[in-house]
């Protein structure tokens, strides 16, 4: 059986609940305290049984965001257990997940006024999946949550899964994947371009990622910034 973890406090007001099945390649909620009360589900995904029950521990949902048009999976569930809460996505990913039978969905900007004060959508440009980052203030830096653009996977994968995956690029330690290369980018130039410059002004000191661990480092845009220039040397 897959196991999940408690949820996990990794910066003030943001908790990860995470689903590793036996190969270690799994998944993560992220549940974001609003000032208002309530919270943001960022990739509203389905772990076990006991999913909704983690979620309601940390507050009722306001808002649901599918962070990518692959992410969608268990959006309708999660939208017919919180039918009050807001659904949102990128606008550029809007069009696909309307595809996939998810009607009535906003742009992420609908819900600017409940989110914590100083926090940022970062459209990704030069992608074809519509990802969208959220960044937030913390102290010395900012809190920065994506969903397939970084993975940060500390413990081995393991069986064929692991075997597989490593040649992947998607494990050991922070990576850009391959399949994120192909799966995900429409334009190299463009989207390295564009990350490198959002880094730059993002500063971030928290990394929140829907695979894998937690991250904060002082120097984190830094990290950041070589696992893209590895991926993709100038």
């Amino acid at each position: 059986m897959p196991k999940v973890s408690p949820a996990v406090e990794v910066s003030p007001g943001v908790h990860v609940l995470t689903q590793a099945p036996r190969s270690g390649f799994g998944w993560n909620v992220v549940v974001v305290q609003l000032p208002a009360g309530g919270t943001l589900i960022y990739n509203p995904a389905w772990l076990d049984d006991d999913t909704f029950k983690r979620i309601d521990a940390l507050g009722e949902p306001k808002v649901l965001c599918a962070p990518n048009n692959f992410h969608h999976l268990s959006l309708s569930k999660f939208r017919a257990r919180y039918p009050q809460a807001i659904a949102v996505a990128a606008s550029n990913a809007l069009p696909r997940l309307a595809q996939q039978g998810h009607a009535g969905l906003q742009p992420v900007e609908a819900v600017n006024a409940l989110l914590p004060p100083g926090s940022q959508w970062h459209h990704c440009e030069g992608v074809k999946t519509g990802e969208v980052w959220l960044s937030m203030p913390k102290q010395n830096g900012r809190a920065l949550l994506v969903a397939d653009a970084f993975f940060h996977f500390v413990e081995p994968l393991k069986g064929f899964a692991g075997w597989v995956l490593k040649r992947l690029k998607v494990w050991p330690g922070l990576r850009v994947s391959t399949t994120y290369q192909f799966l995900a980018v429409r334009s190299v130039p463009a989207y390295r371009a564009w990350v490198l410059g959002e880094l730059a002004k993002i500063s971030a000191t928290t990394l929140v990622v829907s695979h894998g661990a937690a991250l904060t480092a002082p120097d984190l845009s830094a990290q950041l910034v070589r696992a893209i220039e590895t991926r993709w040397p100038d």
